[in-house]
């Protein structure tokens, strides 16, 4: 299989360009901060609870005019300003947010018309499930299972007033629909007007899915998109 990657929605393919996956199994490094005190043997590690942005390099293999090449791919990859969808077929389950650095030399020439260089990411930790982008609904009391090791930020669609329960979280819902987006901490209507002072945090933050069963308790019928990631 010649394997590629997808950028933004346009695959490699369009430039002619095949990929190694070698560089994408790497992980992220969680973001930690070392503090030594004076008298006391060893160091203390501070964990501010993120990690860290990842780099991502693609060696790829290309065919064709490497001038006319490199102006494309520059002319598109670097016409996006902030982060945009990274799927790659080594990971045909998952996606990345990711950013182009703007690297494209040209290495050792295989051939006539044809050569090697790499493409490299500016890439977000986490690696998203597709499976995560499917909305869950539910009209009345039930479960959702989170089935990785990390909290997931779901977005919620409610479209009925009341109190609504999404793990040990409650929210009270004054005005609907709304969506409630945990990853950004926002609620707000189709026409992203925002609606933060529609719901009420009963518990003072936004409900998170913890790995395993999630209690849901809707108000009216609710759709979950759990947004399940890895590293």
């Amino acid at each position: 299989m010649r394997h590629y990657l997808t950028f933004a929605g346009k695959p490699s393919t369009d430039f002619k360009l095949y990929i190694s996956g070698a560089g994408t199994f790497d992980a992220p490094e969680r973001d930690t901060k070392t503090v030594s005190i004076p008298g006391r043997n060893g160091d203390l590690t501070l964990d501010n609870g993120r990690y860290k942005n990842i780099k991502v390099e693609y060696p790829v293999a290309f065919a064709g005019d490497m001038k006319i090449i490199s102006e494309a791919i520059r002319n598109y990859f670097l016409s996006f300003t902030g982060y945009e969808r990274l799927e790659d077929t080594y990971h045909p389950e998952e996606y990345r947010l990711a950013r182009y650095y703007g690297d494209f030399e040209s290495g050792s020439t295989k051939g006539m018309g044809a050569g090697i260089s790499k493409l490299v990411f500016d890439c977000m930790p986490q690696r998203y499930l597709k499976e995560g982008e499917k909305q869950i609904s539910f009209s009345a009391r039930g479960n959702i299972f989170n089935p990785t090791m990390m909290d997931a930020k779901p977005l919620l669609y409610i479209t009925g007033r009341g109190t609504i329960t999404v793990g040990n979280v409650r929210i009270t819902i004054n005005q609907a629909p709304v969506y409630i987006d945990c990853e950004i901490q926002e609620a707000y209507n189709a026409q992203h007007t925002s609606m933060n002072s529609q719901i009420t945090l009963n518990d003072g933050i936004f409900p998170v899915l913890k790995p395993g069963e999630n209690l849901i308790v809707p108000s009216g019928s609710m759709n979950i998109t759990p947004r399940w990631w890895k590293l």
